[in-house]
C-alpha cells in the first residue's frame, strides 16, 4: 500500500498549567482553542483560516484535600457572541471536591444547555492535572524532602506501570505488590545446600 496523503482539516490544542500561589492553593489553568485552515462563513461572520472558532478557558484553584475554592470559566472566541453567557454556571464547582465521582456530578451539573461543550471538555483535563501536580502542594507543607517515589505510592494501580502486579510496584513499592507472579522477573538462582 502505497503513502497516504492527507489535508488537515482541523486543528484543536489543549493547553493545561498548574501554579502554586502565594495562600497556598493549587491554581489550574486549561484552555482549549479551535482553528481551522481555512476561512470559515458563520452566520455571525467570517472567520479567517488559523483565527479561533472556540477559544475557552477553566481555571479552579483547590487546597490539599482537593476541595474546590474558585472556579471560573471564560470564553476568549466563539461562534456565537452569546456563548460566553454561560461561564458564571461554572462558578458552581466551587465547594466540589476533585476524586472520585467529581467529573460525574459535574457533567450532570453542566449538561446540555447548562453548560459549554467546550468548557465542560476541560474538566477531566483539569481534574487530572490537579493530581499530577499535587505533590507540590505536599512538597510546599512538609513532604519536600521526600523522595518523587514515595509522593507517587497515591497513583498505584491507576494505569499500566504502576499495576500492583507489576515490576514496577515490586520493585518501588514492594508492600503494595500484590502476590502475583511478575513476567519479567529473573527466575531465582539455585543456591547450593
Amino acid at each position: 500500500m502505497g503513502a497516504m496523503t492527507r489535508r488537515k482539516v482541523h486543528e484543536r490544542k489543549i493547553l493545561c498549567e498548574a501554579f502554586i500561589r502565594d495562600d497556598g492553593l493549587l491554581e489550574v489553568e486549561a484552555t482549549l482553542q479551535d482553528t481551522k485552515p481555512h476561512t470559515v462563513h458563520l452566520t455571525e461572520g467570517r472567520l479567517e483560516a488559523g483565527q479561533p472558532l472556540h477559544q475557552m478557558r477553566l481555571r479552579i484553584a483547590v487546597d490539599a484535600d482537593f476541595m474546590v475554592h474558585e472556579a471560573q470559566a471564560q470564553t476568549i472566541h466563539s461562534p456565537y457572541r452569546v456563548c460566553g453567557g454561560i461561564t458564571p454556571s461554572y462558578g458552581a464547582l466551587i465547594g466540589m471536591r476533585i476524586g472520585p465521582g467529581f467529573l460525574q456530578e459535574a457533567r450532570k451539573m453542566l449538561r446540555g444547555p447548562l453548560g459549554c461543550t467546550h468548557i465542560t471538555e476541560l474538566l477531566p483535563v483539569v481534574a487530572t492535572t490537579v493530581f499530577q501536580a499535587s505533590s507540590a502542594l505536599h512538597a510546599e507543607a512538609d513532604e519536600g524532602d521526600q523522595p518523587a517515589h514515595v509522593r507517587r505510592a497515591n497513583a498505584l494501580g491507576r494505569c499500566h506501570a504502576l499495576r500492583l502486579d507489576g515490576d514496577v510496584v515490586q520493585r518501588d513499592f514492594p508492600d503494595h505488590a500484590t502476590d502475583a507472579t511478575f513476567p519479567n522477573q529473573p527466575s531465582p538462582v539455585p543456591t547450593e545446600t
